[in-house]
């Protein structure tokens, strides 16, 4: 899963964890290279969001893993997370489900017109 989050607040945090009810564990992974191959693998320590600052998790880079499903995804549906933050707490938040491949968020129609979507800034708790 693919998001931003925007710090906005004078103090550096990090994103420790992530729950959610959809899967048997959520986790904050990475993709690497090892040689000629890219690999997932779990980051160690969580990930940092600089103060006045943001993160992005994208394609290709950190994102959230979702492991052992509940039950299958329908794309346009939206999923319900909680991501846990060391200095920010628990921050409940709602991602779109997107077709295998997507390379930048789902915008959803309101009235015929793509909806702005407002990054999760943890500083204000938004």
């Amino acid at each position: 899963m693919f998001l931003r989050i925007d710090n906005a607040g004078s103090e550096p945090d990090r994103l420790i964890g992530v729950e959610t009810d959809r899967a048997e564990a959520a986790a904050l992974h990475a993709m690497v290279r090892d040689g000629d191959v890219m690999r997932m693998r779990p980051v160690e320590g969580g990930i940092e969001i600089p103060a006045n600052g943001h993160v992005l998790l994208a394609p290709g880079g950190r994102h959230i893993m979702l492991v052992g499903l509940r039950q299958r995804l329908v794309e346009h549906s939206k999923i319900a997370l909680t991501l846990i933050f060391e200095r920010a707490g628990r921050r409940d938040v709602e991602a779109v489900v997107q077709a295998a491949g997507a390379r930048e968020p789902a915008l959803p129609a309101m009235h015929g017109r793509p909806e702005k979507k407002r990054p999760l800034n943890i500083a204000r708790g938004s």
